[in-house]
């Protein structure tokens, strides 16, 4: 009794090459001939392309990681760390790791984000004192100017602390710019839940 192993085919591993490997193309690998072994085998039919390998990425080179200066990093801190770190050329652990090197313990991006808002949110807001302000002319105009001197302020005091948040990552966000900030939320929750209950 004689018995003869079956060889499984194998494709090729394409280092450089940018043509893709075709099933009938990676030539035969057993002179039995049986019909099972046809190029109709089940993973690969006839004619179809297979997919390239994947190509892994190159790591960051260790000068450049060196090279990274907290100025560097600072310029983006308004981007998510993931945008910042695609746009560094390094990782996001890497960038992770520069950050706490220069004491910088979370990266910063939500607490501007959340100062941006608060300070458009103030615009619009004086913005639109300033239509009422040429409505109702003689009777609140004492009251009015007081409110759209206070936000002016809370707008300098929002842009001011954006700043040294930006210069000082690490820095918290000032009490009062919390208290500000959990008012607005709550204004808005219940002009939400003001709208939903007339519908």
């Amino acid at each position: 009794m004689v018995f003869r192993f079956r060889e499984e085919k194998t494709v090729p591993q394409l280092v450089n090459s940018k043509q893709p490997i075709r099933c009938g193309e990676q030539g035969k690998t057993s002179d039995l001939g049986d019909a099972s072994e046809s190029d109709s085998d089940g993973d690969c039919q006839s004619g179809k392309e297979l997919a390239p390998p994947v190509q892994k990425h190159t790591r960051a080179n260790r000068k450049h990681i060196d090279s990274i200066t907290l100025v560097d990093i600072a310029q983006y801190f308004h981007l998510p760390i993931r945008d910042a770190s695609k746009t560094l050329k390094i990782g996001v652990s890497i960038l992770k790791r520069k950050c706490r090197q220069y004491g910088i313990p979370r990266w910063p991006h939500r607490k501007i984000k959340s100062l941006d808002s608060l300070i458009h949110d103030l615009e619009f807001v004086l913005a639109r004192e300033d239509e009422d302000e040429e409505e109702e002319k003689q009777l609140q105009k004492d009251r009015l100017a007081a409110a759209i001197n206070a936000l002016t302020k809370r707008k300098s005091m929002l842009e001011s602390e954006k700043e040294t948040i930006q210069q000082k990552p690490a820095m918290d966000l000032m009490a009062e710019t919390k208290l500000f900030r959990e008012d607005v939320f709550k204004r808005r929750y219940r002009a939400k839940s003001s709208v939903m209950d007339m519908d």
